[in-house]
């Protein structure tokens, strides 16, 4: 999408900047403040069954009657082996992701303007629903992320796609990124007694991502 004076900004960065500096600060606000008010739901309570035995037996094992998959335990395993296994450990989760989807509302400004950008952010950042589910240990915040991720970074390719030259190592580089990732989700599905060996794979490939950015 070429970047036209339909897309210019309508205000100085300096205003960008404070502006989504204080959505930010209010999403976050809205999603950590007194974060234990709400008893634990059934549904936290059958994720942090889950959890629980992922933290002490160091087994996952999938389960086709809950129908998710690893991601929201292994990040929580990060959490609560930092902070304990607590209310606020395991919701510190879905915050940052929840945290996160604001922020990438944000990374559209390019393709729907300041304003537009920082009111998806802004609406998103104080909806109801959004910031429930926030605070609220379950997988949803987790797959809107990784979705409106998707797209993001769609665009952004698509606006800064590499010289030809370059695609091949690209394509390598997202090709060694996703076997990665899928052989370390396999391994937590089938073989869960490997937990550590996937948490590696998943690290080393986000590493390789990374470096290649």
């Amino acid at each position: 999408f070429p970047y036209t004076t339909l897309f210019r900004s309508e205000l100085s960065e300096r205003t960008w900047r404070i502006a989504s500096l204080l959505i930010l600060a209010v999403a976050i606000f809205l999603r950590v403040y007194d974060l234990t008010l709400k008893p634990m739901h059934h549904d936290e309570s059958v994720n942090g069954f889950f959890l629980t035995r992922l933290l002490r037996e160091g087994v996952y094992q999938y389960d086709p009657a809950n129908y998710h998959g690893p991601s929201l335990y292994y990040f929580a395993l990060l959490s609560t082996v930092m902070f304990g296994l607590n209310t606020i450990a395991i919701r510190l989760v879905t915050v940052v992701f929840g945290v996160g989807i604001v922020w990438l509302a944000l990374c559209l400004r390019r393709y729907v303007g300041t304003m537009g950008a920082l009111a998806a952010a802004g609406l998103i950042a104080i909806s109801p629903g959004a910031v429930y589910l926030s605070r609220y240990f379950i997988h949803e915040s987790l797959v809107v992320f990784f979705t409106f991720g998707i797209i993001v970074a769609m665009l952004k390719y698509y606006e800064s796609a590499p010289p030809e030259e370059e695609n091949m190592m690209s394509g390598l580089i997202a090709l060694l990124a996703g076997a990665g990732l899928v052989a370390g989700s396999l391994l937590a599905v089938y073989k869960p007694q490997y937990f550590r060996s996937e948490l590696l794979l998943i690290i080393v490939t986000a590493i390789v991502v990374v470096q290649s950015l």
